[in-house]
């Protein structure tokens, strides 16, 4: 029987995985840095790490496209979690000063009027609701990118090539290819976002049992511990306090 989980391989992260965490974390949410101010800069980073042509000249409509692919991705390994993200202010459920949280659902990589911004929509729904609106949206931008079978690979394995010469097609193929390949090789769940509010880092979970929760840059979950830490410690001296008042009015 096939494990649905692979055992931890050696602590180097595969290629074509690694290309997927760094393509979705171009968009720093954490330090809120954009990092493909345009289309050219989309051209050059995929020739750069998967090898597309340079002189490709992407449309800016066909651009957002791609932004809202990787926004897809990203809501889409942040479910191979299966949890909410952390709110670091949240005690006893309550919620803390941490933005979206619980029912609501902070969606990055919302496409308008050129610019890629940020909303908390959807309060009160459950989270299944969103991952499938997620899920619905990402297949969407993915239906404009006609991809077709190759087996003319040099080491005469399979892979997913440009259907068509449109740039889109083009540009992005390689990369969902690489997603293939995660899925083949069954890494694909290894790759995650950091369970930090406010970060949503991708990362690749080298554990045996899948058990990491943040990105290993950041100091995240170490953040996290303190603030929650700290949300405790300020709860509990309040309530000596008003035992104190209590106390004392008595």
């Amino acid at each position: 029987m096939i494990p649905s989980v692979p055992p931890p391989g050696p602590s180097a992260v595969p290629a074509y995985a690694a290309v997927i965490r760094d393509f979705v974390n171009l968009r720093n949410i954490r330090d809120q840095r954009e990092l493909l101010s345009g289309p050219e800069d989309l051209v050059e980073w995929l020739a750069d790490h998967l090898g597309t042509p340079r002189r490709l000249e992407l449309p800016p409509a066909d651009f957002l496209v791609a932004l809202g692919i990787r926004e897809g991705l990203r809501d889409a390994l942040e479910r191979h979690s299966g949890e909410k993200r952390v709110d670091e202010g949240r005690v006893d459920g309550q919620r803390g000063d941490a933005g979206c949280m619980g029912g609501d659902r902070t969606i990055e990589g919302r496409v308008g009027e050129g610019r890629v911004g940020e909303a908390c929509v959807g309060e009160g729904r459950a989270g299944g609701e969103f991952a499938d609106e997620a899920a619905l949206r990402l297949d969407e931008d993915l239906a404009r990118i006609p991809l077709r079978l190759s087996m003319a690979g040099a080491d005469g394995g399979m892979r997913l090539v440009a259907a068509d010469d449109a740039p889109l097609t083009l540009a992005l193929a390689p990369l969902l290819d690489a997603v293939r390949r995660c899925g083949e090789s069954r890494v694909w769940r290894r790759l995650r976002i950091c369970d930090r509010s406010g970060c949503r880092r991708a990362y690749y979970d080298g554990s045996r049992g899948l058990t990491r929760r943040w990105c290993p840059t950041g100091g995240c979950g170490n953040k996290v511990k303190m603030r929650r830490a700290y949300v405790v410690r300020k709860s509990l001296a309040d309530q000596d306090t008003r035992q104190d008042w209590d106390a004392w009015g008595n």
